[in-house]
């Protein structure tokens, strides 16, 4: 019988600090959603009660890059998450030389 772990972390900015504002992670398995939580508004932390298995777990967050992790889990698994700003991300290029 699968054991039950926990997948738990911080998430934060770029300097480390706890993402103040809304931030919801998702976990899936088997690509289907089995849960949604948000984050702690002032230490940043979520958790998540699973049992053993293959999860993704998403964060997102407004004018955020959202970041996804995967993996088994067996036993409890310390995930953090730095997001960082869409405005500080470089702008996208384009393969000019590809032709359709």
């Amino acid at each position: 019988m699968p054991g039950k772990c926990r997948i738990h972390g911080i998430v934060t900015d770029r300097s480390g600090q706890p993402l103040m504002g809304e931030v919801l992670l998702s976990i899936s398995k088997s690509g289907l959603i089995v849960a949604i939580t948000s984050s702690d508004r002032k230490t940043g932390y979520y958790e998540f009660s699973v049992l053993s298995g293959t999860y993704d777990v998403v964060a997102t967050a407004p004018e955020h890059q959202a970041w996804a992790w995967s993996d088994f889990v067996s036993s409890d698994t310390k995930v953090d998450f730095k997001l960082i700003p869409l405005s500080e991300l470089p702008p996208p290029t384009f393969d000019q030389s590809s032709s359709y």
